[in-house]
């Protein structure tokens, strides 16, 4: 909820420090990033029933951990898949949809989405603080981050504009939203995060290295001119992504939950 107030209450703050043009700016990059957070969110909630049936006194933090890494490295192969296209393909999307006048949308969203990639992949630990009832930090951090993204607003806005209210968004959520609940997973609810992000980021690091780089190579001799070529462009994004993820990073389990859904 704060997420969502501090995004559309930036559009009233543009209005009073700047003008109708950096409304506009910022509300395509918010458009957008309710777009990426809804595909990023996709399988969010899927493991909530399964944490639920853990005794609460004998809940194994091992056992959530486990299931916390599974779950983490699927999202994260949709969230790096979402995440590179939109570094690779959103500045052409907002020039073929808006024109190049409205450029500033592109480095906006991806400020405020900065932080969202360590923590899409964090629903199993999202989901026992509801069910722990530990979401009083959630709800001091997050209260927090508004105050502290008002406050940058105000000091940004009248010489930055859009960009500086996208600034204070991405550093309140970085702070509060990820910093400091990742905090919280590992001081008050003994979450082994560390080896979480092991297992999960750096462990598939290099295939989403790889495509990140393959995606730059892209676009230096790639430019999606037309909607065909745009088109293009991702289909071959995804096709690296896939081949990349499938032969040198993806787990038997994981190959198998892929053939199982597509009906190999």
């Amino acid at each position: 909820i704060s997420k969502r107030f501090l995004i559309n209450l930036s559009p009233t703050l543009l209005g009073i420090f700047s003008g109708s043009k950096q409304i506009a700016i910022f509300s395509i990059a918010m458009l957008l990033e309710s777009y990426v957070v809804m595909f990023a969110s996709a399988i969010n909630g899927f493991f909530t029933s399964r944490i639920a049936k853990i005794p609460s006194k004998t809940r194994d933090r091992a056992e959530i951990l486990e299931l916390m890494i599974k779950t983490g490295r699927i999202q994260l192969l949709i969230v790096g898949l979402i995440y590179i296209g939109l570094v690779s393909l959103g500045k052409d999307f907002i020039f073929l949809w808006m024109g190049s006048e409205f450029e500033m949308a592109y480095y906006i969203i991806l400020l405020i989405i900065a932080s969202g990639f360590f923590t899409l992949t964090q629903d199993v630990a999202n989901s026992l603080m509801y069910i722990e009832n530990e979401i009083k930090y959630r709800a001091l951090f997050y209260l927090s981050s508004v105050f502290l993204s008002l406050l940058l607003s105000v000091i940004l806005l009248p010489k930055l504009g859009a960009l500086g209210a996208g600034i204070a968004i991405g550093v309140s959520f970085f702070i509060f939203h990820f910093l400091a609940i990742n905090w919280v997973f590992y001081t008050k609810m003994n979450l082994n995060v560390f080896a979480f992000y092991k297992e999960v980021y750096v462990k598939m690091a290099m295939g989403l290295v790889v495509s990140f780089f393959f995606s730059l190579v892209l676009n230096y001799f790639f430019t999606a001119s037309t909607l065909f070529y745009f088109c293009l462009k991702g289909g071959l994004i995804v096709l690296f992504y896939g081949m990349t993820m499938w032969l040198f990073v993806m787990n038997l389990f994981e190959k198998n939950l892929v053939k199982s859904t597509l009906k190999f």
